[in-house]
């Protein structure tokens, strides 16, 4: 196996699933916003859908759509 320390990005899953975030990349303003909607580092996210990097989540009883942009800075 890979691992805990194996990280890709939020965009890169292959299947639907739940998730830890490990790390995320991003400046302090769009850290902020995506904080304030419960995506922060340690957070269980759950796939939902996937199509050309944008992905959907579940996270905190409601589903967040990510363009494949700021999912890219997600790391899983």
């Amino acid at each position: 196996g890979w691992g805990d320390d194996f990280m890709i990005s939020l965009a890169d899953v292959s299947k639907y699933g739940l998730y830890t975030i490990k790390w995320i990349l991003c400046d302090y303003v769009s850290k902020d916003f995506i904080a304030d909607m419960g995506i922060v580092q340690g957070a269980d996210v759950d796939v939902v859908s996937s199509f050309f990097g944008n992905v959907i989540v579940g996270i905190n009883g409601k589903q967040v759509a990510l363009s494949k942009d700021v999912a890219d800075r997600i790391k899983v």
